[in-house]
């Protein structure tokens, strides 16, 4: 359906002259991520509506999109795979945040320093339908480091002087859902390159036969 409407937008652009007929395919992937993206965050904003818990959420989401921006991490292989799984994290995340109790300040430190040693380990990874450079790699290496860093301290002043350690927890829990999905991300790479050698051996081994 995301990708029917894409095709649709990029069409319509074509037609009226406002963008090239060879840059359809660039348009129509662009416009799909961000109908995915607009879908995936009004999704969100209705169930912080009807679950009232507003600026948690947009806490959480702030700290999902700002780290992931810069260390890259896991992609799904359809849209609907990626809506679901977000919507099931920040379910898990909902969940957690009613049994927090409000003075507690452990879980978002905690959360904040295996954040801190997942990006430094393994961002920025990069996507197939997202490469980067080596320039580019370097550039956010340095970005992640930076901003997962900031995300500690700021998640560690509120856990230690705010009445609400909620509102810790929510950051905290955006940002460890944007480094969790680095390992994710580093096993799918190594399973897709390691069936790609076992194809080639297989291949160079047929054509020994």
């Amino acid at each position: 359906m995301i990708a029917r409407m894409s095709r649709t937008i990029t069409s319509f652009f074509i037609e009226h002259g406002i963008v090239l007929e060879e840059d359809h395919e660039i348009y129509a992937y662009s416009f799909e991520i961000i109908i995915s993206a607009v879908m995936s965050i009004a999704a969100l904003t209705i169930v912080a509506l009807l679950s009232r818990t507003v600026h948690y959420s947009a806490l959480y989401l702030f700290g999902f999109i700002s780290l992931r921006l810069v260390a890259g991490g896991y992609h799904a292989k359809s849209h609907l795979r990626c809506f679901l799984m977000l919507m099931v994290v920040y379910s898990t995340f909902l969940l957690l945040l009613s049994l927090l109790p409000a003075e507690s300040a452990l879980p978002s430190i905690v959360l904040a320093a295996t954040s801190i040693v997942l990006v430094f380990l393994l961002a920025p990874l990069a996507d197939k339908n997202k490469p980067i450079s080596n320039a580019e790699a370097i550039r956010f290496r340095w970005l992640s480091r930076i901003t997962v860093i900031a995300f500690a301290v700021v998640i560690c002043t509120i856990s230690v002087s705010a009445s609400d350690n909620r509102l810790g927890f929510s950051l905290a829990v955006g940002v460890f859902t944007a480094s969790a999905s680095l390992p994710a991300s580093y096993i799918k790479a190594m399973r897709s390159n390691g069936k790609t050698k076992n194809m080639e051996f297989v291949g160079k081994e047929g054509n020994n036969e």
